[in-house]
């Protein structure tokens, strides 16, 4: 997810009332959150799809348990727009469990983070960049 689409999606889970977005607002709401469904979806089938290696076993099941929860708040996200007073099949009210599963998954993007910063540096290999694909120490 680029940080334009992080920022918009998180706008979009804190607001109060998600369903007063006006027509186009709403509109725009539902492609931004249907293209990160498809994204979602998309990496967490070519995560699944990647060898298992024994020093990132862990590594890549965090990544699958963060693509799987953030799928489905996004999907979650999408219903909500057009059923504001959706509930879970527990009776929690859809908004509110979305809340919640955003602070969990904030949690499980972090120990990811973790867990691949320590793996690079127990191998000694440059962190990520996005920025060209070009890595730095």
């Amino acid at each position: 997810m680029t940080e334009d689409e992080r920022s918009r999606a998180d706008k979009l889970m804190h607001r109060r009332m998600l369903v007063l977005i006006p027509g186009f607002g709403r509109i725009s709401a539902q492609k931004l959150l249907t293209k990160l469904v498809s994204q979602y979806e998309n990496a967490l089938t070519r995560l699944e799809n990647l060898p298992e290696i024994s020093e990132t076993k862990e590594l890549q099941s965090t990544y699958e348990q963060y693509f799987q929860k953030a799928h489905s708040i996004f999907v979650d996200c999408k219903r909500l727009i057009s059923h504001p007073l959706a509930r879970t099949k527990d009776g929690i009210r859809l908004k509110e469990s979305i809340k919640e599963r955003k602070k969990q998954l904030s949690a499980l993007e972090l120990r990811a983070k973790q867990l691949d910063g320590d793996l690079r540096d127990h191998y000694h290999m440059d962190q990520f960049k996005t920025d060209g694909g070009k890595a730095s120490k």
